[in-house]
């Protein structure tokens, strides 16, 4: 389980501005659990001086989950979504109200980019997110 992240952490440590008090508790609950499902359930055995590396992953995570909330916003708000419009014999294309499956796709790398910049440095995690290179025994000709 990861360690519990307060608005405190987020606005005095993390240094966040991007989010109200309010609505704090939900997002860093969702960061929470994508944290922990990223490192595959392993956050329990961090030790307690590595904790503030967790917290700062959730709040980044809790960011970029904002970023999703503010584009679904636009795109299910009451707004018409006009694509294209002809002026001789009027004509107007609506976009689709959904997130499509590229701006999803962009949305989970980012969420895992901002993770992982802070879970990487964690020493009991590190093997879930570091790179191993083998040296290489062929030789170019």
């Amino acid at each position: 389980m990861t360690p519990p992240v307060d608005y405190d952490f987020y606005a005095n440590v993390f240094l966040g501005r991007e989010l109200e008090p309010v609505r704090f508790p939900r997002l860093a609950a969702r960061a929470g659990e994508f944290v922990e499902e990223l490192c595959r359930g392993k956050c329990g055995s961090v030790p307690e001086q590595d904790w503030d590396l967790l917290r700062f992953a959730v709040c980044a995570v809790v960011e970029v989950l904002l970023n999703e909330e503010r584009m679904e916003q636009r795109v299910f708000s009451g707004e018409n979504n006009i694509v294209s419009e002809s002026v001789g014999g009027y004509s107007v294309s609506y976009g689709s109200r959904a997130l499509d499956s590229q701006a999803a796709g962009y949305l989970e790398r980012k969420k895992k980019e901002a993770a992982v910049r802070f879970l990487s440095a964690v020493p009991a995690l590190q093997s879930l997110f570091c790179v191993r290179s083998f040296l290489c025994l062929h030789q170019m000709q």
